[in-house]
């Protein structure tokens, strides 16, 4: 992997989009959102907090919980963060969130401790082999406090339950997401234009062609980061891979059209594609090292920023709040917390019972969607906060 791949973590280490290039988003399309957020704001306002949901108490025995991975497990988005994890110059920038990342909310009637290790920006190197950097990937750059987010004494045989979300960064979605919101006319698409951020290729491919370069990749690395993560676990802890939501509706709503001017229709369609593609290469890697794999595309149907069901799951793009466009709000992290509860407490036997059959699409079991849609308050409030 080429030094040039160290701009990865630190260019979406705050989600999209980055304050270096804020100025040039502000000129470029605050026209477009302008508009959409008049429409928005007083045609069709938040709906506010909706309470979170009873998961059933797993049967899980004592032990540690592990929160492995990027942006989605830190909570990037949702301040106060945890003490070490602010901006420059007060911490290294991984913004662990002290309150709403779902791995502050699950909880289980013999766990013992909580290892929060995710880092915003983390792509599938950081699990074992480099420390994170947030920066321009030199010297001087911030590095994650914590190391590697497997240190020596962080799989330790007390551990129960580890949960993990990565791949996001290694394709470059947010860099991807920047270029095209950038592309100037908007119904010009940035499918077919020249793409080359980090000057890997001698003839610079078009976008379609790096993100297949991408996938190839991440599939190598995942395969390896996984069977790695299987065989230090503790052979009776559950390992948890969840996938990624969808970060465009199917259906764009009208109220919204200022918003997403920046991307055209053509766009936000390779997008949902993208990302299916991308969950799919996730889940046949993760069953394929004999781990659990989690749809999530399911549980945000219709919840995405703008989605059809009238209530966001996930930060909208807005001038107003820089961080974590893109990613689950207060709802959507307690949302995750609550699936991945009534997961381990419909499937106590994990991977190989029967009732839970390898994925051959997007979709989730009976018994984990009815345990969701029928619950209503969480069983035990999220415990304190700790900085590991």
């Amino acid at each position: 992997m080429s030094a040039g791949r160290h701009d990865l973590a630190s260019s979406d280490s705050k989600g999209w989009p980055n304050r270096a290039w804020l100025p040039i988003v502000g000129a470029a399309f605050l026209g477009v959102v302008g508009g959409g957020l008049f429409v928005r704001l007083v045609l069709w306002p938040d709906q506010g907090e909706v309470p979170p949901g009873e998961a059933r108490n797993p049967d899980l025995p004592r032990g540690v919980y592990v929160a492995l991975g990027d942006s989605y497990s830190a909570g990037e988005g949702l301040p106060p963060w945890q003490p070490g994890t602010e901006d420059v110059p007060e911490g290294d920038r991984c913004h662990r969130s002290a309150s709403h990342g779902f791995p502050l909310l699950i909880w289980w009637e013999g766990m013992e401790d909580r290892r929060f290790r995710a880092c915003a920006g983390a792509d599938v190197r950081n699990v074992f082999d480099e420390i994170q950097r947030h920066g321009d990937g030199k010297d001087n750059s911030l590095e994650n406090y914590l190391g590697l987010q497997v240190e020596p004494g962080v799989l330790t045989d007390d551990v129960k339950l580890i949960t993990v979300t990565v791949g996001g960064n290694d394709v470059g979605f947010a860099k991807v997401l920047k270029f095209c919101a950038l592309l100037l006319p908007p119904w010009d698409s940035c499918l077919d234009k020249k793409f080359d951020p980090y000057k890997e290729f001698d003839a610079d491919p078009t976008l379609e062609e790096w993100i297949e370069d991408r996938f190839t990749e991440l599939g190598n690395a995942l395969e390896v980061m996984y069977a790695r993560l299987n065989g230090e676990a503790p052979d009776d802890a559950r390992i948890i891979v969840l996938g990624y939501p969808s970060l465009f509706p199917e259906k764009v709503q009208l109220t919204c059209l200022g918003e997403f001017g920046a991307f055209n229709k053509t766009e936000r369609r390779r997008y949902i594609e993208y990302g299916i593609a991308l969950n799919e290469l996730i889940r046949d890697r993760a069953q394929g090292a004999g781990l659990e794999y989690l749809d999530t595309l399911w549980l945000f149907s219709n919840h995405e920023p703008c989605g059809a069901g009238g209530s966001d799951w996930m930060r909208f793009p807005s001038p107003r709040v820089i961080d974590g466009w893109f990613h689950p709000n207060e709802i959507g992290q307690e949302k995750l917390a609550r699936v991945i509860l009534c997961y381990l407490y419909e499937h106590p036997g994990g991977a190989g019972e029967a009732e839970v059959p390898v994925q051959e699409t997007a979709a989730v079991d009976a018994a984990t969607r009815e345990c969701f849609e029928s619950s209503d308050s969480f069983p035990a409030p999220p415990i304190e906060a700790t900085r590991s």
